[in-house]
């Protein structure tokens, strides 16, 4: 394992939170009840910076939505079916360590990798087989109640090759909407087609 210093806890007192970057990441540190847990800085709905909103107890809740979060855990409270992806911590003396190698992604090289975040179910299946029509190479992570999709640099589905795979009629953007989590991209989305793209404007 590879951790890296990232603070202190006289910098992170009981109750409180803070962003740090490791490895290029933006993390997440929270202390809860002198326990410090470490998340990506990424509310699961939008990618907003979780950093931004507010820690009251064991609730963590983004400033832009009011997705709620238990602190401690990841997991979401509100709605249920989401979780946080989770850095390893250490606490050394008074210094708090992160574990880099654990990242959403699967390994540094997918960094200018784009693509939606999908929770599982029948639509995630149909538009994950639709992606893989439209697309070259296409890696799927299972972070348990989701799936991160990731296309190099250009990811591009259509509402016409989902409602293939599914086998009904698919509305983009609505129906896309309703099981998109959140996404690593550019986005830009029309009746007909939805594309994820490597530059600015994007969550990261």
């Amino acid at each position: 394992m590879s951790y890296c210093r990232v603070a202190t806890l006289d910098e992170l007192w009981s109750g409180e939170k803070l962003c740090r970057m490791v490895d290029n990441r933006r993390v997440l540190l929270v202390n809860v009840d002198g326990e410090v847990c470490a998340y990506e800085d990424r509310c699961r709905h939008k990618g907003v910076p979780l950093s931004e909103g507010h820690l009251h107890g064991r609730v963590l809740t983004c400033a832009a939505h009011g997705w709620e979060y238990d602190a401690r855990t990841g997991r979401g409270i509100n709605p249920e079916n989401v979780e946080l992806p989770k850095y390893a911590v250490k606490i050394e003396g008074n210094d708090i360590l992160v574990e880099v190698g654990s990242p959403m992604t699967t390994a540094s090289d997918t960094r200018d990798w784009v693509g939606p975040v999908l929770q599982k179910g029948p639509a995630a299946d149909a538009i994950v087989a639709a992606i893989r029509e439209l697309n070259g190479d296409v890696t799927t992570v299972d972070r348990g109640g989701y799936l991160r999709v990731l296309v190099h640099r250009r990811c591009r589905v259509t509402s016409a090759a989902i409602a293939r795979s599914i086998g009904a009629p698919f509305q983009l953007p609505s129906d896309l909407e309703l099981v998109m989590s959140s996404f690593k991209g550019a986005f830009e989305v029309s009746e007909e087609e939805a594309v994820w793209s490597y530059g600015e404007g994007g969550a990261k």
